[in-house]
């Protein structure tokens, strides 16, 4: 069975017992459970609540509460992405 992989690439958080021939998912270097998408979507959730509440505090100030709602989120959105692309996949 092939190491798993994307794209070529190792995968993190992932190890292969040749032994056994099974996949062994979510250890992390230490031996202990990798976190990284809990992590993740935190980001991203964190994100959202903080666009939609500067966008909350925007459309109540211009009497479009709704409308700086929605487009704060979606702001929040695209920010929580970039923070992720930041952390994860950035060439440093």
């Amino acid at each position: 069975m092939p190491e798993p992989s994307l794209l070529g690439f190792p995968s993190p958080g992932y190890g292969y017992d040749r032994d056994r021939e099974v996949i062994i998912a979510g250890t992390g270097s230490n031996g202990g459970v990798d976190a990284s998408g809990l992590a993740a979507g935190m980001t991203i959730i964190a994100g959202i609540l903080l666009g939609g509440g500067v966008g909350a505090a925007v459309g109540y100030l211009t009497d479009h509460l709704a409308g700086g709602i929605m487009v704060g989120s979606s702001i929040g959105l695209v920010l929580g992405f970039y923070l992720l692309y930041i952390r994860y996949f950035k060439p440093r």
